[in-house]
């Protein structure tokens, strides 16, 4: 257990909030509070206050304000939002186990390396992240503490990734932007100069690709989730909060606003702006901007009001087109209509 055990201290430092207790009991799991074993976290929920006598978790999550009837654990952190909290302790403390039975490097400051790993020199890796093996950091990227980076990634140069992230295997974050001009018969392609800068606690899925940017820096705010096969072209700016489901595809300077979402293979012409809690139902085509909170579907993308309205015109026409053919019919029948 040790060797991917996480001090309490650590995991103050990573998600913030007040700790009492023991700063260097190690944590090495999570699990509910009547199950828990003295090197494991819980969440200490509603549902679970009731299982505090025979508590005998490590560290306790709590919230902000509450208070435990009596000392329960070694260590209790309080925090604004414990759920989302020992979610993420649940999820990194599996990662770091993970990496650390297959015969990682244990690093300075709890970095954990995989096999085969290729980190360079002039890459800055924060205290407590996770690299599983075959990852890719080139020179001059930036990884937050506490991050778990999957197998295959690639992190381009002066790439920015915040605190708690996480990267799926095989996401490539700071591929060269795809900005093309005509010139001399043949179009070429002309390099940006920005780069990508993530926030802190996003999720990005596996085989995403985030361009760099061309004219500014490609963002994507914290707390947002990116699913797998995602493409993020040049000069996006997504907002917090945000969701993009696999398969979607957003075409250059894109704007999300905060707590936008688009589900799977949405995809999002040049230079559109979708409002703060919109959301793009899947398989949809948005050429054009979308309010704040709107609902759109369809190609192209209207209030989803109107394009169940247009679908539905088809199989109205196809349902009078056989019951024109039944009259046809029975009037042939009974010879009030010549045969065609």
């Amino acid at each position: 257990m040790i060797a991917h055990s996480i001090p309490t201290g650590a995991l103050r430092f990573l998600l913030g909030g007040c700790l009492e207790g023991d700063e260097s009991l190690l944590i090495g799991g999570a699990s509910g509070v009547a199950a828990a074993a003295p090197h494991e976290v819980a969440l200490v929920s509603h549902a679970e206050k009731q299982h505090l006598k025979n508590c005998r978790a490590g560290l306790l999550i709590v919230r902000e304000g509450d208070e435990l009837p009596h000392q329960c654990a070694s260590a209790v952190l309080s925090v604004p939002d414990p759920e989302r909290a020992f979610d993420w302790c649940r999820r990194y403390l599996r990662t770091r186990q993970e990496v650390c039975n297959e015969n990682a490097t244990a690093g300075e400051r709890g970095i954990c390396l995989g096999a085969g790993c290729a980190v360079s020199s002039q890459a800055a890796i924060g205290a407590w992240a996770v690299l599983y093996p075959c990852v890719t950091i080139a020179a001059g990227a930036a990884i937050g503490p506490g991050c778990v980076i999957r197998s295959r990634a690639i992190l381009e140069g002066s790439v920015q990734v915040g605190a708690c992230c996480e990267i799926g295997a095989g996401a490539l974050i700071g591929s060269e932007c795809e900005h093309y001009e005509p010139g001399n018969g043949a179009w070429r392609r002309v390099p940006g100069a920005g780069s990508v800068i993530v926030g802190d606690e996003v999720s990005i899925g596996p085989l995403t690709v985030v361009e760099k940017g061309f004219r500014d820096n490609t963002r994507i705010g914290s707390r947002s989730i990116v699913g797998g096969q995602v493409y993020i072209s040049h000069d996006c700016a997504i907002g917090t909060g945000c969701l993009l489901i696999g398969q979607t595809g957003l075409a250059s300077e894109v704007v999300l606003g905060d707590e936008a979402a688009l589900m799977a293979r949405a995809a999002v012409n040049s230079q559109v702006h979708i409002g703060n809690g919109a959301l793009v139902f899947g398989s949809s085509t948005v050429f054009g901007d979308v309010p704040p909170h709107a609902q759109v579907l369809g190609y192209p993308a209207r209030p989803r009001r109107q394009a169940l309205k247009a679908m539905a015109v088809p199989r109205q026409v196809d349902g009078l087109k056989l019951r024109l053919a039944r009259t046809e019919k029975q009037l042939r029948d009974r010879h009030f209509l010549a045969a065609p």
